[in-house]
C-alpha cells in the first residue's frame, strides 16, 4: 500500500505549493481562483489519506466494499478502527471541517451556473444568459489555509492512533504544522515565501524517499 501514501503525499505537496504561490482574486482569463485550486488539491489529499488508511487496515472484502462508501462513511469507519484520539470523531474538529472541505470541493467541480432567460426588451440577442452566482467561485485563501491545517491535524491524529499501519503517515503533515500559526491566520504576502521554502525542502525529502524506496 506504499503507493497510496505516495499519492496522498503528492496531493498534499501540490496543495501546499499552490497555497504558497497563491494570490487573492482571479487573473483575467482564468476560470478558477487560486483559493479554489488549493481547495481541490487539499480535498484530493484528504480522500487519498483516508483511502490509504482504510486500505491498510481493512480486510480485502471490506476494502472493496468501501469503494462505494461516501466520504463521511469512510471517516466513521476510520474512527471505528481505533480507540485513539477524539480528533478522529465525526461532529468534532477537524473531521467536521474536512466534511465542509469536501462539500466546498463538490460545489466547485459539480456546481451548475444560474441561467437567466434574455427577454427581448433587455437585449436584441436571443438565447440564454449564463450568470455565475456570487461566491460560487472564489474561495478565500485564509479559508483554504485553514483546511490545509485541518487535514494535517487529522493525518497527524491517524499517525498517533493505535493502528500500527497508520503510524508512518504523518511526516509531511507534521512539517507543515510547524507553520500552524501562519495557517491559522494566513496572509499571502507575509506567509507565502516561508511556506514555499518549506515546500521545496519537503519535495527534496520526497525525492530522496523515492530513491530509498521507503
Amino acid at each position: 500500500m506504499i503507493h497510496g501514501r505516495y499519492l496522498a503525499d503528492g496531493f498534499l505537496l501540490e496543495a501546499t505549493f499552490l497555497l504558497a504561490k497563491a494570490k487573492e482574486g482571479s487573473p483575467w482569463g482564468r476560470l478558477l481562483y487560486d483559493g479554489d485550486r488549493v481547495v481541490i488539491f487539499i480535498a484530493l489529499a484528504a480522500e487519498a489519506h483516508v483511502n490509504h488508511a482504510l486500505a491498510t487496515a481493512l480486510s480485502k472484502s471490506e476494502w472493496e466494499a468501501s469503494k462505494e462508501w461516501r466520504f463521511k462513511e469512510k471517516l466513521q469507519r476510520v474512527r471505528d478502527l481505533t480507540s485513539g484520539s477524539s480528533l478522529l470523531e465525526l461532529g468534532r474538529e477537524p473531521v467536521q471541517r474536512l466534511l465542509d472541505l469536501i462539500e466546498r470541493r463538490n460545489e466547485l467541480v459539480h456546481g451548475q451556473p444560474d441561467i437567466w432567460e434574455i427577454k427581448p426588451k433587455e437585449s436584441s440577442s436571443k438565447g440564454m444568459l449564463i450568470k455565475v452566482s456570487p461566491g460560487r467561485w472564489g474561495t478565500a485563501l485564509p479559508q483554504a489555509a485553514k483546511w490545509l491545517r485541518d487535514l494535517c491535524v487529522y493525518v497527524e491524529a491517524l499517525a498517533d492512533s493505535d493502528v500500527k499501519t497508520w503510524q508512518d503517515h504523518a511526516y509531511l503533515a507534521r512539517e507543515l504544522l510547524s507553520m500552524r500559526k501562519a495557517l491559522d491566520d494566513w496572509k499571502p504576502k507575509r506567509d507565502g515565501p516561508e511556506l514555499l521554502t518549506l515546500s521545496e525542502r519537503l519535495v527534496d525529502w520526497d525525492f530522496e524517499r523515492d530513491d530509498r524506496g521507503a
